[in-house]
């Protein structure tokens, strides 16, 4: 953590491994990171970082992640997002097969967390296309 005005080091942040994007609430005060390849169970692979910048702590949310990559917030609804590239063979197994050559492997998917818990809201794996890598919402 730097501080902009004076350009010093405030702080390190150890985080796991990987991190990749990074996403900030304008309603809270974190920054939330993605970090792929942090071992968190049989069926799940990766974490993100929740990072309140007025105490610098950091928490680690684990949830329904596989390779986690790209994130964004809706401020309005109050919701993270949080899109798993999924690229693993040994990763989740898609419910729809892509077919194509073009996009072959296994599908990504994305997961809705609660702004205030950081705990999941939908209870359900959202599948996309193949290796989704960002994503962005419409209300900041």
């Amino acid at each position: 953590m730097m501080d902009s005005a004076t350009d010093v080091l405030i702080d390190l942040l150890k985080l796991s491994d990987l991190p990749q994007y990074m996403a900030v609430t304008s309603v809270r005060p974190y920054i939330f990171v993605t970090c792929m390849a942090d071992e968190t169970g049989p069926k799940t692979k990766g974490s993100v970082y929740a990072i309140n910048y007025e105490t610098l702590k950091a928490e680690k949310i684990t949830g329904r992640f596989y390779e986690p990559h790209g994130i964004t917030i809706d401020d309005q609804n109050e919701k993270i997002y949080v899109i798993s590239r999924n690229t693993s063979e040994s990763g989740i197994p898609p419910h729809h097969g892509s077919g194509s050559v073009y996009c072959s492997g296994n599908n990504g998917f994305y997961s809705i967390l609660d702004l205030n818990s950081f705990k999941e809201v939908n209870g359900r794996s959202n599948e996309l296309t193949v290796d989704p890598y960002a994503a962005d919402v419409r209300f900041k």
